[in-house]
């Protein structure tokens, strides 16, 4: 079993800083089933600052195939 995490504050605009600031959160977890072979479940969310633009939600399943 694995963990993951990962948090980012983007601001890319220093001139107007509301305008354009990104938080992004990702967290998971990942399971070895065999020899390298793994399973991800993991949650996405993106918030922006500027209320014009939706936040972000993503829940996804990935499978990594090592041969």
């Amino acid at each position: 079993w694995s963990v993951i995490g990962r948090y980012d504050d983007f601001d890319k605009d220093k001139e107007d800083p509301d305008s354009d600031r990104q938080k992004r959160t990702l967290f998971g977890v990942a399971y070895q089933f065999h020899k390298g072979n793994y399973v991800l479940v993991d949650y996405e969310s993106l918030d922006h600052r500027d209320k014009n633009i939706p936040n972000e939600n993503r829940f996804q399943v990935t499978m990594q195939v090592k041969f």
